[in-house]
């Protein structure tokens, strides 16, 4: 935890006693992160541009 941000994700795991090959552990993590973000449907979140709403993602979005 201490090298987080001082030096790399790839350095951290080269050093690290679990881990034998790097890219493949990269490559779980990468995987990881992905199953963990929730999946939004298109038009939750309304998209802006310098603070100005654009136009609805969908027919049925309201700005």
């Amino acid at each position: 935890k201490d090298s987080v941000g001082l030096v790399s994700d790839r350095t951290i795991l080269a050093h690290h006693p679990f881990v034998d090959d790097v890219d493949k552990e990269l490559e779980q993590m990468k995987e990881q992160k992905q199953e963990e973000v929730p999946a939004y449907p298109p038009g939750v979140f309304p998209q802006h541009d310098n603070g100005q709403p654009q136009e609805p993602v969908n027919s049925n979005e309201k700005s």
